[in-house]
């Protein structure tokens, strides 16, 4: 949860470095030809700071509300369905492509996230640290899923992986 501006700085920082090779380099062609991940994940960095920071009081619900307008504009774009407080700091995107996470999911940091993938039900799904997410993944069940674990593509995982740095397939 971030819960101060030096917390949102150090989230959209690590986002930016674990996305460097996505996002444009230099400075005008960020100006000219901004990244639409790039604008999701910030977007969305906002919103949820500004989420907590309207609990907190009032004054902060019409920026919340703007953010959370832009932040449901660029979901429909990018296709991703990503809701607030999900996704740890670092998680890098690296396609533009259909990703659906549903609320019950806290996905870890430094997260790598391929296209195509879906946690498909309500249950609770816990996704480790610095875990690789292949494309066409499908997660169902209540899962957790040990740090440092890579998924393989087009993979249907439902069941938990507790060990540390071990591939999953299949």
């Amino acid at each position: 949860m971030i819960t101060s501006r030096k917390i949102l700085r150090f989230y959209i920082a690590a986002d930016a470095i674990m996305n460097e090779q996505v996002f444009p380099h230099g400075w005008l062609k960020r100006l000219l030809f901004p990244s639409l991940i790039e604008r999701f994940l910030r977007t969305m960095r906002i919103a949820e700071y500004y989420q907590y920071m309207k609990s907190k009081s009032i004054i902060y619900l019409p920026i919340y509300l703007w953010y959370r307008i832009k932040y449901h504009r660029l979901v429909e774009k990018t296709g991703f369905d990503i809701p607030l407080n999900t996704l740890g700091y670092g998680c890098r995107i690296g396609h533009l492509s259909s990703i659906v996470i549903n609320g019950n999911t806290k996905i870890g940091n430094y997260c790598s996230l391929s296209n195509n993938i879906v946690f498909a039900d309500g249950w609770p799904k816990k996704i480790g640290n610095d875990v690789f997410i292949g494309s066409n993944v499908v997660f169902a069940r209540t899962l957790t899923i040990a740090d440092g674990c890579k998924i393989s593509s087009c993979s249907f995982v439902n069941r938990n992986v507790l060990e540390n740095n071990i591939l999953v397939g299949g």
